[in-house]
């Protein structure tokens, strides 16, 4: 199975990170996990996380995902989702997680977001994704 994490930095401070392959337990969501702190660790405290390569997440996964989130906005930033897969849509929807995490369908328009909301908010987050469907 493929697996890969990618980063590019757009701004100082906001990077992107390709996700691609099985988000589940095993290499990848470890991979993530220490990418998140090493970008934190840098003060690179805006993320755009590009999923379109994302197949499948399982609950280690989602949980990857949530710790992510947590851990970037106790460090003060904020932490988006671009070009999710059909199959993160899918998911996200039934966990209901769409609505903590801002999700975009360009990396370009997720970037534009973060420029603007450095920080998390909630009210906007689950305003935005409520009519996201499977």
């Amino acid at each position: 199975m493929s697996r890969d994490i990618g980063t590019e930095t757009v701004e100082d401070d906001i990077t992107v990170v390709r996700v691609a392959g099985w988000l589940t337990v095993g290499s990848l969501v470890e991979e993530l996990d220490n990418k998140i702190k090493d970008l934190l660790d840098a003060h690179k405290t805006r993320i755009v996380l590009e999923t379109s390569g994302v197949k499948y997440i399982d609950s280690t996964g989602l949980g990857c995902l949530v710790r992510s989130l947590t851990k970037t906005l106790m460090a003060g930033g904020n932490l988006v989702i671009a070009k999710p897969s059909q199959k993160s849509r899918e998911i996200f929807s039934t966990t209901r997680l769409h609505a903590i995490f801002p999700s975009f369908d360009s990396i370009e328009d997720a970037v534009a977001y973060l420029r603007k909301n450095p920080r998390w908010v909630e009210a906007e987050a689950s305003e935005r994704n409520s009519g996201d469907k499977p």
